[in-house]
């Protein structure tokens, strides 16, 4: 950003060089850098032979840190919030802090490097908060421990459209440009709204200026493995050894849930179950799957494709080659394969290719928002409906419940932790009173408990277990014997779950089978005060 572009942004007039003021803000400050910046840019253009500057992306930084680091050593200033208690200038941290922002990521340069925030969430200039662990908090200044905050909307704005430079819409104060979504140079989601969009503030806030608003979902480069979710108690053994299974034996499946409930994390769970020589071809929004797996010399092992589509005009799909997801869709289907895998469908249009896919004899993987396996079925129902006026809801029901093999819902619970709550197969279609509904055979489940304080931790912890229901139906079974099921994984799916089950603490006889992890029962399937009360009846 040059000189002239910041002054545009910047309200308070410059009145003078910073050698000739007291204490100067910081905002101004910035300024002053960017008018040098500028400046000895245009040096370098003039000494220039041909009269131009070609400078790489990390060129182009390095010169500028330079220069951040020349003026501020030249002219010491005072600063605003960067003069410690002792009178001393802290002209570290505040060239930390301009490089932050003309090179780096302003103010959440420090939270694109922390590993261990998952979420950055701007909900206005002066509020950030952050996820970690599954947990929300304000975003805090390690050093003063302030909250974290830009200086003013508008470098919000600036901020935002760093990552949308290269997209269709970049924000500005108008209706027209008051949505937009991007991917960050690390494969991180933005997700941003203007100031358009944003509802006015009330009481003797009114008036304002607006602030726009982003989130920032980061994505780590560590895969979560199966074995971490049983860690976590996510799934059980038996729960992931049977999401491990699915891809080879070619099942419809769809992950649904809420926003942040795990549902990319369990359908990548079940892509790490891929044998090398399944032929997968994903299309995705925004990419967030890992598919492909490479040798120690970077070749590529497995047969996979992975492709990303652009939202288009509707009336331009069929009219252009633009990589829309219609157009990736029926391209795809000239490419072989056996699995597609959509990642996560949200409108109807991108709905419908659930029954487009299965009809052509493939079988699809996708995320969708719902809670329950009868509300996704219904879901899906809708949209087909929608995009098929006049079509009989009875028909098209059937047509959803014998395309879908198997539904999986995760889910955040109130303590932040995710639990898978259905592993569902989808039967068949039943009508009752002239009501289409889905017949669903409930393989595993999370019994919950209660939701009651650890009284060694002091934390609000979700407690209960899964358990197990019911074995996969005789239809699937056969279903999945024509395409080489194993035996092991054969006997696995079809043994008979245990009615009688006999609770050792409570020593009642329950009508499920318990689920283990890493070979044991949870320690949470019980609350505390339940055993006590459990014990002392026994004694």
């Amino acid at each position: 950003m040059t000189g002239e572009r910041w002054r545009r942004y910047n309200k308070s007039s410059v009145v003078a060089a910073v050698e000739n003021l007291g204490e100067v803000s910081f905002k101004n400050l910035l300024g002053y850098v960017w008018d040098y910046v500028a400046s000895r840019r245009t040096e370098l253009i003039l000494a220039s032979d041909d009269g131009k500057l070609d400078m790489t992306p990390d060129e182009s930084n390095a010169f500028i840190r330079r220069c951040i680091t020349e003026y501020i050593d030249e002219r010491q200033p005072s600063v605003t919030g960067f003069v410690n208690e002792n009178g001393q200038k802290e002209l570290t941290r505040l060239i930390k802090n301009l490089d932050d922002i003309m090179t780096g990521y302003s103010v959440l340069t420090q939270a694109f490097l922390d590993p261990t925030l998952t979420e950055i969430q701007v909900n206005a200039y002066n509020s950030i908060w952050i996820e970690r662990n599954g947990k929300f908090s304000r975003y805090y200044d390690e050093v003063t421990g302030k909250p974290v905050q830009f200086m003013d909307a508008d470098e919000l704005m600036n901020f935002i459209n760093k990552f949308l430079i290269n997209s269709p819409s970049l924000l500005d104060n108008s209706n027209a440009k008051a949505i937009g979504n991007a991917i960050t140079p690390e494969g991180y989601r933005v997700a941003a709204i203007g100031p358009a969009a944003m509802a006015e503030d009330k009481g003797k806030e009114y008036g304002r200026q607006k602030s726009p608003a982003c989130v920032i979902r980061k994505f780590s480069d560590k895969i979560i493995s199966g074995q971490d979710l049983i860690n976590w108690y996510t799934s059980s053994d038996d729960m992931d050894k049977f999401i491990g299974c699915l891809g080879n034996n070619k099942a419809t499946v769809v992950f649904g849930g809420s926003t942040g409930s795990g549902k990319t994390v369990n359908l990548q769970r079940c892509i790490d179950g891929f044998d090398d020589d399944l032929r997968v071809i994903s299309a995705e929004k925004d990419s967030e799957l890992r598919l492909r797996r490479f040798a120690a010399d970077g070749t590529l092992t497995n047969n996979v494709i992975q492709l990303e589509y652009l939202p288009e005009n509707k009336s331009k799909t069929y009219t252009t080659f633009h990589n829309t997801m219609e157009n990736e869709f029926n391209q795809m289907l000239r490419f072989t394969p056996t699995t597609i895998v959509f990642g996560e469908l949200r409108s109807d249009d991108e709905i419908n290719l659930i029954p487009r896919a299965t009809s052509a004899g493939h079988n699809i993987m996708c995320t969708l928002h719902t809670d329950t396996p009868e509300q996704c079925i219904e879901r899906i129902t809708q949209a087909v409906m929608r995009a098929s006026p006049g079509a009989s809801k009875i028909d098209v029901m059937q047509t959803i419940c014998s395309a879908i093999d198997i539904v999986v819902i995760p889910s955040r619970m109130k303590d932040h932790t995710r639990k898978i709550l259905f592993i569902s197969e989808i039967v068949g279609c039943e009508v009752k009173d002239g009501v289409a509904l889905p017949i669903v055979n409930h393989l595993w489940k999370f019994k919950q408990r209660g939701y009651v304080m650890d009284p060694e931790t002091k934390k609000y912890v979700t407690y209960g277990e899964h358990v197990r229901l019911n074995p996969i139906s005789e239809k699937l079974f056969e279903k999945w014997s024509r395409v080489g099921m194993e035996p092991e994984m054969e006997e696995f799916l079809t043994r008979p779950i245990n009615k009688e089950w006999i609770d050792p603490i409570s020593h009642k006889t329950h009508t499920y089978e318990p689920c283990y992890y890493n070979g044991k029962r949870s320690p949470y399937a019980y609350p505390p005060s339940y055993k006590q009360r459990i014990v002392s009846e026994v004694e």
